[in-house]
């Protein structure tokens, strides 16, 4: 899939987020969303966990979309952390608007700068759209630009929000937020150092469902590395060099001061 990486490095910096259209083909979305749904997954709501339903999940992390970005906005020693799903059902929940992330939250695991001409990020989500998104009927909404947020709201964006705009419309369609509208194979990018999160889910026939992948800084984890999981999924990267290094674990040398057992480039295992 070639990509127009000019225009998509304008956009992430503009927003903190940009949609790349029909990343996945038709027959695959369906073939997820059976999966899915025939593994009752449906009834684990919000949040649900896939990647061992099916190696069409497993294989999704070498994408070279994502694999491409990943290496251009986090670095080139970047690594895949984890993944998850989220779903609602037709008119389902949250009543509520969540919202989070944002600069240096969460212990500083979400950061965004400028650097060497292009986007740099210490994780990006990748998040592909198995429903659809009119941007109506609710779903993710973001605060665009507040990747570069200094005013500290983080903790409290609704409250401020509700504070600064005293509007009777929809909370999702607040004049400062946006609530994009995307088709089903469409593939969400974001750094969560852009505030985000969930709105009321009101489509009263479809669902909304995501899976999302998680890539981050070669010497950075979210979960612990070392669990069950983990071991799994190295044991089926055992014979691609390319693969074991998208899924090692997290550190920047094998040896205290050693550059010569420093983290090797990513990608530099294509070949």
């Amino acid at each position: 899939m070639s990509l127009n990486l000019d225009k998509l490095d304008f956009e992430f910096d503009l927003n903190g987020y940009c949609c790349i259209s029909n990343a996945l083909p038709a027959d695959k979305v369906e073939r997820m969303n059976e999966l899915i749904t025939n593994s009752n997954l449906v009834n684990n709501i919000p949040k649900f966990l896939f990647l061992e339903l099916d190696d069409i999940f497993y294989d999704l992390i070498f994408n070279p979309v994502a694999l491409q970005l990943a290496d251009r906005w986090i670095d080139k020693h970047f690594r895949f952390d984890h993944c998850f799903g989220t779903h609602y059902a037709p008119n389902g929940a949250p009543s509520k608007a969540n919202f989070h992330g944002g600069p240096y939250q969460n212990q500083c695991y979400f950061q965004y700068s400028w650097y060497n001409n292009k986007p740099k990020c210490s994780s990006i989500l990748f998040s592909y759209a198995l429903q659809d998104q009119s941007g109506k009927d609710g779903g993710i909404v973001f605060l665009p630009g507040s990747h570069k947020l200094n005013y500290p709201v983080a903790n409290h964006i609704s409250d401020i929000l509700r504070k600064h705009y005293n509007s009777l419309a929809p909370f999702n369609q607040l004049p400062t937020l946006h609530c994009p509208s995307f088709k089903k194979g469409d593939l969400l990018v974001f750094s969560e150092a852009t505030v985000h999160g969930t709105s009321q889910w009101t489509s009263t026939t479809d669902w909304r469902r995501h899976i999302n992948y998680k890539y981050c800084y070669g010497n950075m984890g979210w979960l612990p590395s070392e669990n069950q999981l983990n071991f799994w999924l190295r044991k089926k990267a055992i014979n691609s060099p390319l693969q074991q290094a998208v899924l090692d674990m997290p550190y920047s040398s094998k040896l205290s001061g050693n550059v010569t057992e420093f983290r090797k480039s990513t990608l530099s295992y294509a070949n």
